[in-house]
């Protein structure tokens, strides 16, 4: 009987304590965004930044890396491109690219109302030339 209580006890114990941290805690995801939504693609040697949401991009900025085996030229670039309006597009041509290896091109795109937008392709870089796989 005595075993009884003290589980008793000490369940409602754990009970109460795990209620008082869940609700001094943070909610786990707050979104101060607003309906501005961010889309980036590659296509024809060219990133493609596009407002696919219902409001403006506000301070929209982006910044590009190539991780490869040897890079000489073009290892990363970044930009601002200020206002993107709904339905807008942005390109970003190449650039001058060197290198050599398997490599990877990361593009990530950020704005002050709008979540982060990442997208990565694979390839090969040879020379002056990225030839996707």
């Amino acid at each position: 009987m005595k075993k009884k209580i003290i589980v008793l006890i000490i369940s409602a114990l754990f009970f109460f304590l795990n209620c008082s941290l869940h609700s001094l805690a943070e909610p786990f995801y707050k979104s101060n965004y607003s309906n501005a939504l961010l889309d980036v693609y590659y296509e024809n040697g060219k990133w493609i930044i596009e407002n696919i949401g219902d409001e403006t991009a506000e301070n929209v900025v982006y910044s590009k890396v190539v991780t490869a085996m040897l890079v000489f030229a073009g290892k990363s670039s970044s930009g601002n491109i200020g206002f993107l309006e709904p339905g807008e597009k942005y390109v970003i041509l190449e650039g001058l690219l060197f290198g050599f290896g398997l490599a990877k091109m990361t593009l990530t795109v950020d704005a002050d109302n709008a979540e982060t937008c990442e997208r990565e392709i694979s390839g090969l870089l040879f020379g002056m030339f990225f030839i996707l796989i």
